[in-house]
């Protein structure tokens, strides 16, 4: 692999394992919980999108 193939497989390759998780939880548990950041704000600070908004 050439050095640009090594870093662009290191870049996507986390998000193949967080997809996949996903996945299992879902699988598991009906749902998965939200896995971004703005989801994660989302829940934890719902009044800060009515100041945005």
């Amino acid at each position: 692999m050439s050095r640009e193939e090594m870093l662009a497989h290191v870049a996507t390759h986390a998000g193949y394992h967080r997809g996949e998780v996903g996945r299992i939880l879902t699988r598991l548990t009906g749902s998965s919980p939200p896995d971004t950041f703005t989801g994660f704000l989302h829940q934890a600070e719902p009044a800060r999108r009515a100041r945005n908004a």
